[in-house]
Parts: C-alpha cells; sequence; structure tokens
C-alpha cells in the first residue's frame, strides 16, 4: 500500500513538522530561562526572609535584655 502524496500534502507536512520542532525547541529555551529567573527570585525572597527573621531575633532579644 504506497500513498502518492501531492505537492501540498508535502508542503502541509514539512509545514507542520517544522512548527513541531520550532515549539520544542522554544519551549526547552524558554524552560531553562525560565527556571533560573525562579531560582534566582525565590534566593532572593529566602533571603529578605532571612534577613527579616534576625531583625526581629535582634530586636527581640534586645527588648528582653532591657
Amino acid at each position: 500500500m504506497h500513498i502518492q502524496l501531492g505537492i501540498r500534502s508535502k508542503l502541509f507536512l514539512i509545514s507542520l513538522a517544522i512548527i513541531v520542532v520550532m515549539a520544542i525547541i522554544s519551549g526547552v529555551y524558554i524552560e531553562s530561562h525560565l527556571r533560573s529567573w525562579l531560582e534566582s527570585r525565590i534566593e532572593t525572597e529566602l533571603q529578605r526572609h532571612a534577613s527579616s527573621i534576625s531583625t526581629l531575633i535582634e530586636n527581640t532579644v534586645t527588648e528582653d535584655s532591657m
């Protein structure tokens, strides 16, 4: 069973293949950049929280000493 594809069918399949390949490449690229951006943001937020807790503890210790 051999299927003859016309020029339109071939162009459609080639276009579809290009779209799929570009979607995969774009997904991988965006995922890697998004992951690094999120890691950086999480690290910044954790440092901010740690600084706030440190200040709170210092103020608590200072008030208890009085």
